[in-house]
């Protein structure tokens, strides 16, 4: 019975593969945009989005903002290598939570000064908080570290004492 049962399994796993029915579709490598750090600015009923990689985006709404970004960007833009948004203020946060395209390991922090997003990604990088979008949906984070950028330096308050 068990022999029949392998036979029947292996014959449509030959199926799938002769026909090329998968259930998933593939990304051309080299058109992917890997984007490591977003700026997110909330200003006038505007998201502003801002990458490390140049592209930005602007809507009524984080997704909206987000499709803008990526029908500008010369390349296809995956937000599941995003490592670390940075927030103007905590108006887009409830956003950000239902969003699960997101990996959720990505650290959300509240940005003030001047932030560049290439070089703040590189700081958190070795200064790597504790509030990803996992803990924060947990509710293990109570407050959003702030990320403060002041003549091309920064510095990460915690609010750990």
């Amino acid at each position: 019975m068990e022999l029949k049962h392998g036979i029947i399994y292996g014959l449509l796993a030959l199926v799938v593969i002769l026909t090329g029915s998968v259930p998933f579709s593939g990304q051309d490598v080299a058109k992917l945009h890997p984007v490591e750090t977003i700026l997110a600015e909330y200003a006038a009923g505007q998201v502003c989005l801002t990458a490390d990689t140049g592209d930005s985006g602007v809507g009524q709404d984080w997704s909206r903002a987000m499709e803008d970004m990526e029908k500008a960007s010369a390349g296809v833009i995956f937000q599941g290598t995003v490592s670390y948004i940075l927030l103007d203020n905590d108006h887009l946060l409830p956003a950000l939570l239902e969003n699960h395209t997101l990996n959720p390991n990505t650290i959300v922090c509240l940005v003030e000064g001047d932030a560049d997003p290439a070089e703040a990604g590189a700081y958190l990088n070795t200064h790597r908080p504790e509030s990803s979008l996992r803990r924060i949906r947990a509710g293990e984070v109570e407050q959003l570290p702030r990320l403060i950028g002041r003549d091309g330096r920064y510095d990460l308050e915690t609010g750990k004492g």
